[in-house]
């Protein structure tokens, strides 16, 4: 099988330094872990042989650990190996990500550079916003046990469609085939499974079911959202809703081989049935958290509320979650957070040079001409964008407050004057004069 890309080499995977650059990004937020501080006892002696390993061919990932995790009241297996594994599979990515990311859907996140969740919240809350005076449905699609089930053989050929070089195939081939006779939950006849837990396994499935995705949303009036193997449907009708369902029931019998759950079905989006995507609630003209969520952060906001660090790190945490959606109202009542208007505090008259600021709406002079005002006040020698040493005038008409600048000299020195003799506020009608140059002289009567 030809591939498309053959400017892509495996002397470009290990190459010295880009094997340095793979150790880099494989060690983030692990350099504490025991395989790494034992790498860095023979760090470059070690980064070298993982670079002739796989420029001599002898390189082959180790069989994974498998580790059972309880996370979002499932029970996930990954799969776990050492780090100098890790360190040649972020080498092969570094090189071949690029192509990937080409061929990946606008909708599509998880294990994307600048895609998690909060990209898909972006995405899903535009599109619902942009068809508000529509009438919405949605359905949601999973897959069952979607990386355990995948066909190995189908997803390096949809790879060899695209690189053509025989030693990135061949680094695919090991680490698509690294779980050997097992797919990650039980023995199997090593014909599918991939290893979660692998670095390059999310990035190479997103890549392998962006042809599904693209022709899901080749429908008119439906976008699929894709996050790892959750897929969200949304659709002007109902009728084009399962029509995207029943085209991604085809692909998953007849082209991905993928058994998918049967409880499919399509509801309207309201306030009743809103969308939970994500970890978030989508409602027609508002986004919430999930209750699950909204209980978790009040317990341990009160478990931790003794212990300032961890209260803080609970705090920037849910914070993340909750600035996503409208979360202003739990975050009030679970931190005790007050409104400015209960406060008692009046706002700040003065700028941060000292000088008086009037929080009113602004006008031009001339809007005032002929006009009965009341002066209350004036702040001198403010800089503004039409120069400096303007002079702003607080003023009042029936009962509603605004300003106007100026910087007529008869007018700042005639201010200046009543405010020696301590007459602010006053009465007067505002009105204007031609010069002889023709510039408006501004004056109080």
């Amino acid at each position: 099988m030809r591939g498309k890309n053959r400017k892509i080499t495996l002397a470009q995977v290990y190459d010295i330094n880009n094997v340095r650059a793979a150790d880099l990004e494989a060690r983030k937020g692990k350099a504490q872990n025991y395989g790494v501080r034992k790498f860095d006892r023979n760090k470059e002696s070690n980064l070298i042989a993982i670079s002739e390993a796989i420029k001599n061919g002898t390189f082959k990932t180790m069989q994974p650990v498998f580790e059972e995790r309880y996370c979002d009241k499932k029970v996930r297996v990954l799969s776990k190996v050492h780090y100098p594994y890790h360190v040649a599979h972020h080498a092969l990515m570094r090189v071949i990500m690029p192509v990937l990311e080409k061929g990946y859907y606008y909708e599509s996140a998880a294990s994307i550079k600048a895609r998690g969740i909060h990209y898909s919240v972006k995405h899903v809350r535009k599109w619902i916003d942009l068809h508000r005076s529509q009438a919405l449905w949605w359905a949601q699609v999973d897959f069952k046990k979607f990386y355990h089930h995948i066909n190995r053989q189908k997803l390096y050929d949809r790879l060899c469609k695209t690189f053509n070089d025989e030693g990135i195939r061949w680094m695919l081939h090991d680490i698509i085939w690294a779980l050997g006779e097992h797919n990650g939950i039980e023995p199997s006849d090593g014909t599918e499974g991939v290893g979660i837990g692998l670095y390059p396994i999310q990035p190479l499935v997103n890549f392998y079911t962006g042809d599904m995705v693209r022709d899901v949303n080749s429908i008119k009036g439906i976008r699929l959202f894709v996050y790892c193997d959750n897929n969200l449907i949304l659709g002007t009708s109902p009728d084009s809703v399962w029509e995207a369902v029943n085209r991604i029931r085809f692909w998953a019998d007849n082209i991905l081989r993928q058994p998918i759950h049967d409880n499919i079905g399509v509801q309207r989006l309201d306030e009743v049935h809103p969308v939970d995507y994500c970890g978030y609630l989508f409602f027609r003209e508002h986004t919430l958290i999930r209750k699950s969520t909204k209980y978790k952060f009040k317990k341990r906001y009160k478990k931790t509320i003794n212990d300032e660090v961890k209260h803080r790190q609970v705090l920037a945490s849910y914070k993340g979650w909750l600035e996503h959606c409208n979360g202003l109202t739990l975050w009030q009542k679970v931190t005790g957070m007050k409104r400015f208007s209960e406060l008692g505090i009046q706002r700040g008259t003065m700028l941060r040079d000292g000088k008086k600021f009037f929080d009113v709406p602004s006008v031009s002079a001339s809007f005032l001409v002929d006009r009965d005002i009341i002066v209350k006040d004036f702040a001198e020698n403010c800089d503004t964008g039409n120069g400096k040493g303007r002079m702003y005038v607080l003023v009042e008409e029936n009962g509603k407050e605004m300003k106007f600048c100026t910087n007529n000299p008869r007018l700042k020195d005639t201010l200046k004057q009543v405010q020696e003799l301590g007459e602010l506020p006053f009465k007067a009608t505002f009105h204007v004069r031609n010069t002889q140059g023709g510039r408006p002289d501004y004056y109080f009567e």
